[in-house]
């Protein structure tokens, strides 16, 4: 019996060899994650599915890089990795690379301790963009770090002319250009600064003088918005409002508040090439310019200037559209303008109708996503389809994904193939900011100054189409 044991052992073993099999013995080994194939291109009959949702993933995370509100932080996407930051002011700055889909990241960038104002990541996260006030020269500088090549260049300085003016900045949605602009001051950290810096609140005869006597109103860009180069260069003069006046009268007189008088809001397509500025005059309240490669397109200037009145908004702007909120029969009413032709009111996503948070014009520019509030007070992202006459399609929503965490942001990559959904969790502080927020929107905001204090949690929801 062991003689025939032992010989079909021998038979096994011969049989093993032949077939070409070797034996694996027990040792440490690195595992391979399997590469998702790349995404195929769809055809026109496909295109109505561009939206199907294929996959979620998740990743939470907590941060100290926060609004002034602490309920946003910067994040961007590009070739499946989500880039998050981390660093409060004074602390340091450090950018992550998150792969959604195992929670694997790894540090794309260490910017040490740096103390700045505010931050803007570039959609793609390839760069950051932060300005810092120098307090001995009177000074605020604008920084852009290339993640890439791993270094900083100074893009702008302008004089700390006032309490009330701050710096403000954006990205087109491709990240190869940066904006930059003087506007009303709403950080509580620069409001610190300044009365540490200037002894004490200044009044308003004060930051006047401040503005247009020792600093003089001609080295501040007070009407202007600026745009650069991501690659190289600095900021360079884009766009001037001729009719903002740079006096103390206009400012003091005429407005009767100095931040007020130079507050603008800027909106800049994905492609850089269109932008809508939203400003204040004495005639006319609020303004919008529509500037087309640096020149104004005054008729449609016209147009969303008389959306704007009484309430109105602008929410998003491409290089063929403009998308925004006005007031029509007491109810707020999303809108569409395209071109010359006529603009398109959605009574059916009015906000007493869908309940609506947030929404954005796809890519494509024929389908809307929204964020509404849902029955029992979730938070639901809704895809809607538009028809020819640019309304949206109601019978054909389509919920893409819901959650009962506090949204904050959406983002949609150019290709269409990502749609990241942040939701905040909560905020974690020490416990005299804790008693300063309660975790109700109507609390009293934590003091900027607080800000290494505060941490807040988030939940990046990836999804793939």
């Amino acid at each position: 019996m062991k003689t025939r044991i032992r010989f079909a052992a021998l038979l096994l073993g011969l049989a093993l060899c032949a077939t070409g099999c070797s034996s694996i013995g027990l040792r440490d080994r690195t595992v391979v994650l399997p590469t998702p194939e790349p995404a195929l291109t769809l055809t026109d009959d496909a295109a109505a599915e561009a939206f199907t949702v294929q996959n979620i993933d998740q990743f939470a995370f907590q941060t100290d890089c926060l609004s002034p509100g602490g309920t946003r932080t910067p994040i961007g996407f590009a070739e499946g990795g989500l880039y998050i930051v981390s660093g409060a002011p004074g602390q340091d700055l450090c950018l992550k690379r998150v792969d959604p889909r195992y929670g694997f990241y790894e540090e794309a960038a260490d910017l040490g301790a740096i103390d700045y104002n505010d931050i803007r990541l570039s959609p793609d996260g390839r760069y950051l963009l932060y300005d810092e006030t120098d307090r001995e020269n009177g000074v605020i500088s604008l920084r852009l770090f290339d993640v890439e090549a791993g270094k900083s260049r100074l893009v702008y300085t302008c004089p700390w002319a006032s309490s009330l003016l701050r710096l403000d900045y954006c990205f087109s949605g491709d990240g190869e250009s940066f904006f930059c602009w003087l506007t009303f001051n709403d950080n509580t950290r620069i409001w610190d600064a300044d009365y540490e810096w200037f002894g004490g609140i200044p009044t308003m005869d004060e930051d006047m003088d401040r503005v247009f006597g020792q600093i003089g109103a001609e080295n501040l860009p007070l009407n202007e918005v600026l745009r650069g180069a991501c690659r190289e260069g600095e900021a360079e003069t884009y766009f001037t409002l001729e009719t903002m006046e740079e006096t103390p009268d206009y400012a003091y007189g005429a407005v009767g508040d100095l931040g007020a008088a130079y507050q603008k809001e800027v909106l800049v397509s994905a492609d850089g090439s269109r932008m809508a500025i939203t400003s204040y005059t004495p005639e006319y309240g609020r303004t919008c310019r529509i500037v087309e490669d640096g020149a104004e397109d005054a008729a449609e200037s016209e147009r969303y200037t008389a959306l704007l009145q009484d309430g109105g908004e602008l929410l998003q702007i491409t290089p063929d559209a403009v998308l925004g909120t006005c007031v029509r029969d007491g109810d707020y009413l999303p809108f569409l303008g395209r071109g010359t032709g006529s603009v398109v009111y959605w009574t059916e996503l009015s906000l007493a109708n869908a309940n609506l948070i947030d929404l954005r014009l796809a890519p494509d520019g024929a389908h809307i996503l929204t964020a509404e509030y849902g029955a029992n007070g979730e938070c639901v992202v809704c895809l809607y389809p538009l028809d020819a006459g640019r309304q949206p399609m109601q019978a054909s929503r389509r919920v893409l994904y819901q959650s009962l965490q506090e949204y904050a942001d959406l983002l949609v990559t150019p290709e269409q193939d990502r749609v990241v959904v942040l939701s905040h969790s909560y905020l974690l502080a020490e416990s005299e900011v804790a008693e300063a927020y309660s975790g109700d929107k109507y609390a009293p905001t934590p003091r900027a100054s607080d800000a290494s204090a505060l941490r807040a949690s988030f939940i990046a929801t990836v999804l793939e189409m």
